[in-house]
């Protein structure tokens, strides 16, 4: 007993209640609802471009001093003669990325196969909740130090 294309397009096709109402299209925005991909990226620079533009007036406005919250200008300045009489910015920042690219690869290769087993077997969750819930209690500017202690200021 098979189904036909048919039957399973009548299985999926939303059902009309006969008398209810289409809801209005000023009724779409509400809680929880979701934005399309073009409304989500519209709405999200338009929010940057607003912190940008406040950030200008409050800086070439001249109603934040300049040594408070440096003007996008400055910033640029910056940036370009850091780079041209160094020779160092992007090589730091690939350096960084290698990183933080290396520190995922751990926490992927680690914390996956080690929190799967922990959702598996309510021993190894037992064995391990107490320690892994004793190290969330610390906090990051605390362990900072040691880390630097263990693995140097080299990496």
């Amino acid at each position: 007993m098979g189904l036909s294309i048919r039957d399973v397009k009548a299985i999926f096709r939303p059902t009309v209640v006969p008398g209810a109402r289409r809801p209005r299209a000023s009724t779409r925005r509400g809680i929880r609802n979701r934005l399309t991909a073009r409304e989500d990226m519209v709405i999200g620079g338009v929010g940057v471009g607003t912190i940008i533009a406040l950030w200008c007036v409050l800086t070439y406005g001249s109603i934040v001093p300049h040594n408070f919250l440096p003007t996008p200008g400055m910033i640029w300045d910056g940036l370009v003669e850091y780079h041209t009489q160094r020779h160092w910015l992007f090589p730091a920042i690939g350096r960084s990325l290698w990183r933080v690219v290396r520190a995922l690869a751990l926490v992927l290769v680690i914390g996956i196969p080690v929190g799967v087993l922990m959702g598996a077997f309510s021993e190894v969750d037992a064995f391990l909740r107490k320690i892994i819930n004793g190290g969330k209690a610390v906090p990051i500017s605390a362990l900072t130090s040691l880390i630097v202690l263990w693995f140097n200021l080299d990496d």
